[in-house]
């Protein structure tokens, strides 16, 4: 959970408030580039993203523009001075998204920009009659997701194995040791007894562990060290207290509303297997009111 400063909860709370937005991306040479104010234009049109808990993975979506005075961000004009060293828009490339509240009129300061989203690019598309170009991402779940379990191997003990420590050894096992660190708020306490981890998506393998329990793997932004990071955690299912309301006055623009109940559940079924029998037992829990 992302802690507000007492200067931005009190913007919020008198309404008078103005939000800035600005995208970078990491150029062929490493360095992060500022779209918002490359070579003194801002050539982001609209930068949306999105975290839904059906889908491992935020995803985001950013429109540029393709042309201007300062040169070309298309990949084929090569003498374009934004593309030297290479194209600065490619798949692979490292993307960031930063937002800022001041208040109305008053220019973000260094200090109040936030991350608000970090992946990499997954799809850049020039149009060809049209003057723009869009960028689709995802946070930095989608390389475990895209990466590959490739060989069979067994995990748990015996006498059990915390999860959390099964998933840190397959995430060793499969990226090599340390590469990423899982985050565990709190253990749950479950124990795996040993398994054969058959090859499949890094990300689905982790994922099925965590279902087991009805926990959830994914990144978050974890405020002790300012940064995403893969976390092993229960949704908040017991909330009664708003986080924070958004009145009608607060809504600049709706441009498009869907209304969707694909996503509802009122039905779950979980398959497991009694630690004690050793039988494989179900258990089915239903919202009769839904």
């Amino acid at each position: 959970m992302r802690t507000l400063s007492a200067t931005e909860q009190a913007l919020l709370q008198s309404g008078a408030y103005a939000v800035h937005c600005r995208v970078l991306v990491r150029d062929a040479g490493g360095i992060f580039r500022d779209l918002s104010v490359l070579a003194g234009t801002d050539w982001v049109v609209e930068a949306r993203w999105d975290d839904d808990i059906d889908f491992p993975v935020a995803q985001a979506e950013v429109t540029l523009w393709r042309e201007g005075a300062e040169g070309s961000l298309s990949p084929f004009v090569g003498s374009s001075p934004l593309n030297a060293g290479g194209p600065l828009l490619d798949a692979g490339r490292e993307i960031r998204i930063e937002t800022a509240l001041t208040p109305p009129g008053v220019a973000p300061a260094a200090g109040d920009w936030r991350l608000v989203f970090q992946g990499y690019i997954d799809h850049v598309a020039f149009g060809r009659r049209e003057s723009r170009v869009t960028i689709q991402a995802r946070d930095l779940g989608g390389l475990l997701l895209d990466t590959w379990i490739e060989e069979e191997a067994v995990y748990g003990t015996e006498e059990g194995t915390p999860v959390e420590e099964v998933m840190q050894q397959i995430l060793d096992a499969t990226l090599g040791a340390e590469v990423v660190q899982l985050v565990v708020p709190h253990s749950p306490g479950f124990l795996i007894t040993p398994y054969t981890q058959e090859p499949m998506s890094l990300m689905e393998a982790l994922q099925r562990l965590a279902d087991l329990i009805g926990w959830t793997v994914r990144y978050r932004w974890h405020e002790p060290s300012g940064a995403f990071r893969l976390t092993f955690y229960e949704p908040p299912r017991s909330a009664t207290v708003p986080v924070w309301t958004f009145g009608p006055d607060d809504y600049l623009d709706v441009v498009d509303l869907n209304v969707d109940r694909a996503a509802v559940r009122n039905v779950i079924e979980v398959t497991y297997r009694d630690a004690a029998s050793g039988e494989r037992k179900r258990v089915t829990v239903s919202d009769a009111q839904s």
